[in-house]
């Protein structure tokens, strides 16, 4: 296999140069480097200095005015990027037009100090110099413990899973460059703390994605990954499964199951008993993207009950699944739907759909004037082992 570089960035409002039905015969000829944005102008710098030739890049490989194209080639995302030599990572820059290797952070960052630096004899007796850069922590962290700063690549739905497919990523950070492969992930420092650049870059945290394997919890690692995911923003919603498909389709080569509506047969019960947390708590789309009961049909944050629960308690499942069923809106098998059904056999209650008492925008149901968040109970016994 030809050896390439596979590019991953935030397109913005500038992104003016993109392959199209109307130019792509043109584009073949050949076009100029210098009429690129400045993002893809020092990607292709970047490729030449590591002695490569070819540069993935998605405005450049897919026909963005073909739905067709992009269908097939969205459903590609993850053979694109896990079989890439390395993926470049644009990670401070929120416009294509900003570029990464010449940014004047001093201009944009007050709080920034010239780095201290003079030479210097180390224990062997070689000369070398001795460097310090000052971190300012009250500047990163807000009131609740919480990084402060989160740079604009970490906050794209569709970076997911280009940032959890590469085999290795360089990052290109505010001051120095953070490499992460299957077994390293460091500062051009030699620092493993994510402050060392002032930012943090969100690396998911649990097994490699090209760990996981039958046996791995990927119950577990699969809701990690949708939690992480439902905390970040998609342009069009109509993406919510195409762009994470990708990496669904990593874990169907593994677990060997049925996927639907961003879960899977195989584990469907627990992948049901989902909850919304954080922005627009209790909307759906306005547009149609899945089933009500399945994740991807919230705008919000989800997180998964289940997970929330103490390691010491089994849940053991009490409702049956009887059919099931969903109808593909294109060519990805994992993308888009245009409809989907379960039926379930098992426990029932009566119950009215009620006001949260805590809060306006939540909703649960009152049952013997007790509140209840889910239908979990209906679904699962607990027992404690």
């Amino acid at each position: 296999m030809t050896a390439y570089i596979a590019l991953s960035y935030c397109w913005g409002k500038s992104q003016n140069v993109t392959l199209r039905s109307e130019n792509l015969e043109l584009m073949k000829l050949g076009f100029m480097v210098s009429g690129l944005p400045q993002t893809l102008q020092d990607a292709i710098a970047v490729t030449r200095a590591l002695g490569q030739q070819y540069l993935w890049v998605d405005a450049l490989c897919i026909i963005q005015d073909s739905p067709s194209d992009w269908e097939v080639e969205s459903s590609r995302m993850a053979s694109v990027y896990r079989n890439a030599y390395l993926t470049i990572a644009v990670a401070t820059a929120s416009d294509v037009s900003e570029g990464f290797l010449s940014r004047n952070y001093r201009a944009t960052n007050p709080w920034y100090r010239e780095p201290y630096h003079e030479d210097w004899l180390n224990r062997d007796g070689c000369s070398t110099m001795l460097g310090a850069r000052l971190v300012e922590a009250t500047e990163f962290f807000n009131d609740k413990g919480d990084f402060a700063h989160k740079l604009p690549w970490t906050l794209r739905g569709w970076v997911l899973q280009e940032q959890e497919l590469s085999r290795r990523l360089l990052i290109y950070e505010a001051y120095e460059l953070h490499w992460v492969c299957q077994n390293k992930n460091t500062y051009q420092c030699s620092s493993d703390q994510v402050l060392s650049s002032g930012y943090s870059v969100d690396l998911l945290v649990g097994p490699p994605i090209f760990s996981i394997t039958a046996s791995t919890a990927h119950k577990q690692q699969w809701h990690h990954i949708v939690v992480h995911y439902t905390a970040r923003e998609l342009t069009d919603s109509r993406d919510k499964l195409p762009a994470i498909s990708g990496l669904a389709k990593i874990f169907q080569e593994v677990i060997q199951s049925p996927y639907f509506a961003g879960m899977w047969v195989k584990h469907l019960l627990w992948d049901l008993l989902w909850d919304c947390v954080g922005r627009n708590v209790g909307y759906a789309s306005e547009q149609y993207i899945a089933p009500s009961f399945s994740w991807p049909s919230a705008s919000s944050d989800v997180v998964f009950g289940l997970d929330l629960m103490s390691p010491t308690d089994e849940w053991v499942p009490r409702a049956v699944i009887e059919d099931i069923g969903s109808i593909i809106d294109g060519k990805d098998p994992l993308g888009r739907l245009s409809n989907g059904w379960i039926k379930l056999r098992g426990f029932t209650f009566k119950a009215a759909l009620a006001d949260n008492p805590d809060g306006p925008q939540e909703h649960g149901f009152q049952r013997y004037s007790v509140w209840t968040e889910y239908l979990g109970e209906a679904i699962f016994k607990k027992t404690h082992g």
